[in-house]
């Protein structure tokens, strides 16, 4: 049978320096949390700054000259990739290397067409995107609370949102009748929890499945809605994950973060950005994202990122100097922007044939396509009567063709990782199945 402990006295000396707002978004892990102010961290800090004569404090090797005990073979890898090893070896700062955390905070006033200039502060580093997400349902979401969210989004977030908080999620249809992103379902269901404790809801753009990114006018109205919504006064945290901002390929789409749109939103309302370089940058494997509050008071911040601190050294103790690093430098490389605007216009390239291929009259008997203009993905709902399942694994077995299966009925194509050139005869591929499924015909590998 589980007991209510007590809430530690550091956690609640920083609960009351909450504004009232935030206080009540969060969730009982996250009134716990705090970072040990006496701790191993910070004693070694103290060290580092006062300790003259010798510091036997943090649990790290250095030889005899006061450089990282590092392996001759690590230290070569790093001097050859130019990190320097006594940056790399010991641990980093609780909140990650101060010059990856500003070299981000840069990248983002510049997305946002300089909107979040003095509305953020420094952006605070996850291991990648799924584990800032994880942390913001440790921090504000409880068993029983209610996530809102559209009804095509990632399948990590049940995971996070019911398997590991035991939230219920809620969902609100995606698109409108007129093919875009569903503003009044989305106001509908935020004004549905009116009067409740708290209200959260999760927005992704460019979206995964869909690959749909509101268009201007679309992120407007959604600015709107939510200002009209915050008239109820109910505490409202707004996550937006924006993992695969910057690959749009349609000039009515937003060109700047969605959050952007959400600055100066009514006190009652915490817009947090959720973003990162695994995507953007397209570094997958090296799990790297950021949390990034707009529009705090300095001292509802400040609290934020001592839990937040606490909750990392709680799970993983420190972060990782040597992807950070890795991440600074490549921000920094002279041909950075070119890079970054070759892949852009690549990915630019195979949506637009993708979004043709998809719409194509011939096509429309065997799906009907969900809108999309950007991201890595587009997805179509299948012909009635058809198990999405079913077709995935007869266009492995028939055709040699891998996508996924979302729900009961829609399949994801990732035109990201598929050539242009190949986009004309996936799509080929899945009608063909489709057609083949729908009359009868026997699986045919080939």
């Amino acid at each position: 049978m589980s007991q209510t402990l007590p809430i530690p006295a550091e956690a609640e000396a920083l609960n009351q320096r909450l504004s009232p707002v935030l206080a009540a978004l969060l969730s009982d892990l996250g009134r716990r949390a705090y970072f040990p102010a006496k701790g191993i961290p910070k004693q070694s800090q103290e060290a580092k700054a006062l300790a003259h004569k010798s510091n036997a404090t943090i649990g790290i090797c250095l030889d005899d000259d006061g450089e990282p005990m590092g392996f001759a073979p690590a230290k070569r890898i790093l001097e050859a990739a130019g990190m320097a090893p006594k940056k790399i070896l010991p641990y980093p700062p609780a909140l990650g290397l101060p010059e990856y955390r500003s070299a981000w905070q840069k990248r983002l006033i510049a997305n946002s067409k300089g909107i979040l200039e003095g509305r953020i502060g420094l952006p605070i580093p996850t291991f990648g995107i799924t584990h800032a997400i994880g942390i913001m349902a440790d921090l504000f979401l409880d068993e029983g609370d209610t996530l809102i969210v559209p009804d095509q989004f990632w399948g990590n977030i049940r995971l996070t949102a019911t398997t590991r908080s035991k939230a219920t999620i809620k969902t609100f249809p995606h698109f409108n009748s007129q093919g875009g992103f569903n503003v009044t379902a989305m106001k509908e269901a935020l004004a549905a929890e009116a009067g409740c404790s708290k209200r959260i809801l999760y927005l992704n753009a460019p979206n995964n499945p869909t690959g749909y990114t509101p268009s201007k006018k679309e992120a407007d109205q959604i600015r709107e809605a939510l200002q009209q919504v915050a008239a109820d006064q109910t505490p409202t945290l707004i996550i937006s994950d924006e993992a695969y901002f910057g690959f749009f390929f349609d000039d009515q789409t937003i060109d700047r973060h969605l959050v952007s749109y959400m600055a100066d939103l009514p006190k009652s309302m915490i817009p947090v950005l959720v973003s990162g370089p695994t995507k953007e940058l397209c570094v997958w494997g090296v799990r790297a994202g950021f949390i990034t509050f707009i529009d705090l008071a300095p001292e509802d911040l400040e609290v934020l990122e001592a839990k937040i601190s606490g909750m990392m050294r709680a799970y993983n103790s420190f972060g990782s100097a040597l992807i950070q690093s890795f991440i600074t430098n490549i921000m920094e490389a002279n041909d950075f922007h070119q890079e970054e605007a070759r892949v852009r216009a690549k990915l630019r390239e195979r949506g637009l044939a993708a979004h043709q291929e998809a719409f194509k009259s011939e096509y429309l008997r065997s799906w009907t396509p969900y809108p999309f203009n950007s991201g890595y993905f587009c997805l179509v709902k299948l012909a009635k009567g058809l198990d999405a399942n079913s077709v995935r694994l007869r266009l492995l077995a028939d055709e040699g063709v891998g996508t996924i299966a979302v729900g009961k009925d829609n399949l994801r194509v990732a035109f990201s990782s598929t050539p242009t050139k190949d986009l004309p005869e996936v799509f080929a591929s899945i009608d063909r199945v489709v057609q083949a499924m729908l009359s009868g015909e026997p699986s045919s590998p080939n």
